[in-house]
């Protein structure tokens, strides 16, 4: 069995615990213990991946198709799950090399992949002009909004990012969410001009120290944290 990130599963488990806390047909296997393996064996009947999609897009999930009793067989959560995967591949999660029996086995780096997909796809949806009116000042010259509001939401995130850092004056230019965001610089920039007054700039020159301070900023902020 491969080796899995102890601290993704605590912040899924975190994510999952603040999403369905008040869904009463999961409130029996919530909240999770963020410290044990409660996420892949209260995964196991279905429920929760389930709840997670639908609140990641509305309704892909007919909830009156679920087996909901407590004590479910082995085939009552063969049919969540294959519920879960097929829902899942409709709003776009790569699922190959996954199937039920995985998930009712709670195969740890199965399961976290899987859950990453839907939670990503969930936040990502939230970028919306009703969400983010701001959103407007990040047309292009001669771009219409109809066709701005079809880009990747990544792209649009990114878009985003370049827009506050070329109003704070910086010359830094991010293309990716990985390297170009490394070092906190981009974050220190970005956090201060939302909220200088709460915010403050990045000094520290330990990478830890800059990540740990650009964690606590957005906290400050009001942002949950998936990363520690």
């Amino acid at each position: 069995q491969h080796s899995f990130s102890d601290s993704e599963k605590q912040a899924f488990s975190e994510h999952i615990n603040i999403c369905l806390s008040h869904d009463p047909l999961v409130k029996d296997l919530l909240p999770l213990d963020v410290n044990s393996m409660d996420l892949f064996e209260k995964s196991s009947n279905g429920l929760i991946l389930c709840k997670l999609i639908n609140v990641a897009v509305v309704d892909s999930i007919d909830e009156r198709a679920l087996n909901v009793k407590p004590d479910m067989n082995i085939y009552q959560k063969s049919e969540n799950q294959n519920l879960a995967l097929n829902a899942a591949k409709a709003i776009g999660c790569q699922v190959v090399n996954i199937g039920s029996q995985d998930l009712i086995e709670g195969r740890p780096v199965l399961v976290l992949g899987l859950l990453w997909q839907i939670i990503k796809i969930q936040l990502l949806g939230l970028i919306s002009l009703k969400n983010v009116p701001e959103l407007v000042l990040l047309l292009q010259e001669g771009e219409a909004m109809a066709s701005f509001m079809k880009l990747n939401p990544e792209v649009i995130l990114l878009r985003w990012l370049n827009y506050h850092l070329h109003r704070a004056g910086s010359k830094r230019v991010v293309k990716n969410f990985t390297s170009d965001l490394a070092d906190s610089e981009v974050y220190s920039i970005v956090l201060c001009r939302l909220n200088p007054s709460v915010c403050s700039p990045i000094l520290e020159k330990d990478p830890l120290e800059r990540g740990a301070h650009a964690i606590s900023n957005a906290k400050l902020l009001g942002a949950n944290i998936f990363i520690k």
